[in-house]
């Protein structure tokens, strides 16, 4: 029992526990830090992907109407032909 009392009031344990509780509190706090970034990151690839998506259906859109334009072209210039 002497022994524990001694090791409790011995400045080296205390120290060793306060710095222990530092480097934890530190390492929580650059953990929720980067919780928080990878949030935001996520969300900014879904929106990055929600624009690529919508940029490829308006691609395909303008690629069919442009299809068309040139195909009722070609009509109407063989309708001059004949």
């Amino acid at each position: 029992m002497n022994a524990l009392s001694e090791l409790l009031r011995s400045p080296i344990l205390w120290a060793a526990i306060v710095a222990a509780a530092l480097v934890w509190f530190g390492v929580f706090l650059q953990n929720r830090a980067a919780a928080q970034r990878h949030r935001v990151q996520l969300q900014h690839d879904a929106e990055q992907r929600d624009r690529e998506r919508e940029m490829a259906l308006h691609i395909n859109v303008y690629l069919r109407a442009a299809e068309a334009i040139v195909r009722s072209q070609m009509f109407v210039g063989r309708l001059a032909n004949h």
